[in-house]
């Protein structure tokens, strides 16, 4: 037999991603599903760099990604950089 007893946890869910450029939900309704559309930036800097230690997490709207990316010197798509 075993005991049990009953314990509450909370769990967080997103309910949104925002875009850092341009404030919009990357929120993207698809046949009745709630998806989300972003490209995520997340980093942290190494020793010795000017920002030694801090950490940046950014997410980014398809729409701002490509118009950040758009003109870039080297490609952004794997299958480009083969």
């Amino acid at each position: 037999m075993q005991k049990t007893k009953k314990k509450l946890r909370f769990v967080k869910e997103v309910s949104d991603v925002l875009c850092n450029c341009c404030g919009r939900s990357c929120k993207v309704r698809w046949a009745e599903i709630d998806l989300y559309e972003y490209a995520k930036i997340d980093v942290v800097w190494g020793y010795g760099s000017e920002h030694d230690g801090e950490e940046h997490l950014v997410h980014l709207c398809a729409p701002c990604f490509f118009k950040i990316t758009e003109n870039f010197k080297l490609p952004t798509r794997r299958d480009q950089n083969e």
